[in-house]
């Protein structure tokens, strides 16, 4: 009878023991639903998310008209060869890629042909100067016998004239004054030859003249070609190409060489014609090249056109780049750019960053929700904007204004449900508390 007794005992404390753990679980449980904190309604401004937003505005801004073109060198020289002739000097250094100055000897032709012409002319002229020296005194010669000839026509004349007298006075006969008449004769042809003789001297005189102004030019000429086979660099600059060498025969006109001076640059750009009535002579450009290294450099409008291109309503501006050879990037002649003209008139326009467009709209933060706005975009402007205190560098031009003191996100890709709620932060506000929260640990680890 003891062991169902003690079964029933054993049966019973076991039950209580469970009763009392699960009545001390449940108490507990009660303990910890009842004390746990109570979260409270939540309100909107902790569920909307924080945009990054700046404050549009009118900003004064130079319209950028973009273009492309070919550089050319301002100064640049085909140097030719004006003679015909066989190289016969090529200095060692004139090469392609040196630089040389102006009248600096680039090839040197052969010159003994036009030397024996200069030393022949040179001949000439002096035996025709002998000539003239000849002829001079034989004009003094026969201006002489010329004088003598008329002191004896005026005495004939005058024996002629007595004798006449005497004749009608019965003093002389018949006889005498044919005599008389004889001699004046003779004195009329002696007069005659010699003033024809004198007067002879004229046209040798100016045919000796003409003779040796022929070779006075024909001497220049030789001595000319003789300069010429000295063949001189035209410009400073740099030699672009030789097209002789040493023992080349060249004829005039043929091209020995190529000098290029880089200090003056010009690029053609074709603006669209609608630029003619913002570009103006003075205005800057920006010319950069095109490839995988961009490199830039500042220029000036120094030309326009006066026409439009029809077929591509292009209108053709010419600007002007100074650069020294000596720099680490110059703009090679023949290169082709990106060209970029920048109005000297700013205007009042409404520009928001390129990033903060997506689909040709904005988005708005109004009264705490997010609105789109269609946008239509009118030009690029590639610049830094201080006044707007953002870092972009690339910003559109709106053609229509936007609404006073609009609220613009900066970041358009985020998807956000139109009239949803937002948090408008703007972009200065949102760097200064982030420069803030990444001092705040530095700080806090200073002793």
């Amino acid at each position: 009878m003891a062991a169902p007794r003690n079964m029933i005992v054993s049966v019973i404390f076991r039950v209580t023991v469970c009763i009392a753990i699960l009545a001390t679980s449940l108490t507990v449980l009660w303990w910890l639903v009842s004390t746990k904190p109570k979260a409270g309604p939540s309100g909107l401004h902790d569920s909307a998310p924080r945009l990054a937003v700046m404050r549009a505005a009118a900003i004064p801004v130079r319209r950028q008209w973009e273009g492309f073109g070919t550089a050319r060198a301002l100064d640049a020289a085909d140097v030719p060869a004006r003679v015909t002739s066989t190289v016969v000097e090529r200095p060692p250094e004139i090469d392609p890629g040196v630089s040389v100055k102006a009248g600096q000897l680039l090839i040197r032709l052969d010159e003994s042909d036009f030397a024996r012409q200069l030393e022949m002319a040179t001949q000439t002229i002096e035996d025709i100067d002998a000539q003239l020296a000849r002829l001079e005194v034989e004009e003094q010669s026969s201006r002489r016998r010329a004088e003598l000839a008329a002191e004896d026509l005026k005495l004939a004349q005058a024996e002629y004239e007595r004798v006449q007298r005497a004749v009608a006075n019965q003093a002389a006969n018949q006889r005498e004054l044919d005599q008389a008449r004889q001699a004046l004769n003779a004195a009329q042809r002696s007069d005659v030859a010699a003033q024809e003789n004198l007067q002879n001297f004229i046209p040798r005189r100016a045919s000796l003249r003409a003779q040796r102004l022929a070779q006075e030019a024909s001497r220049r000429l030789a001595a000319q070609n003789v300069e010429r086979s000295r063949i001189l660099s035209p410009i400073d600059g740099v030699l672009a190409n030789v097209d002789v060498d040493l023992g080349e025969s060249v004829m005039a006109g043929q091209r020995i060489g190529r000098v290029v001076n880089l200090e003056s640059i010009e690029v053609p750009l074709l603006l669209p014609a609608s630029a003619r009535r913002e570009v103006a002579i003075g205005d800057e450009a920006i010319l950069a090249s095109t490839g995988a290294t961009v490199d830039r450099w500042k220029a000036s409008v120094v030309r326009i056109s006066p026409e439009d291109d029809e077929s591509t309503r292009t209108m053709t501006t010419y600007v002007e780049l100074r650069q020294r050879p000596s720099d680490e990037h110059l703009l090679a002649p023949g290169k082709f750019v990106h060209g970029q003209v920048v109005s000297r008139r700013p205007q009042d326009r409404w520009m928001v960053p390129v990033r903060a467009i997506s689909s040709q709209r904005v988005m708005l933060i109004q009264d705490g929700l997010v609105h789109g706005l269609p946008v239509d975009v009118e030009f690029h402007v590639h610049a830094s904007i201080p006044q707007s205190g953002l870092p972009d560098t690339e910003w559109a031009v709106l053609r229509d204004s936007l609404p006073d003191e609009a609220l613009v996100v900066l970041d358009a890709t985020r998807t956000i449900a139109e009239a949803s709620p937002a948090i408008a932060v703007l972009a200065g506000d949102l760097a200064s508390s982030g420069a803030r929260a990444a001092d705040g640990p530095s700080a806090s680890t200073t002793p």
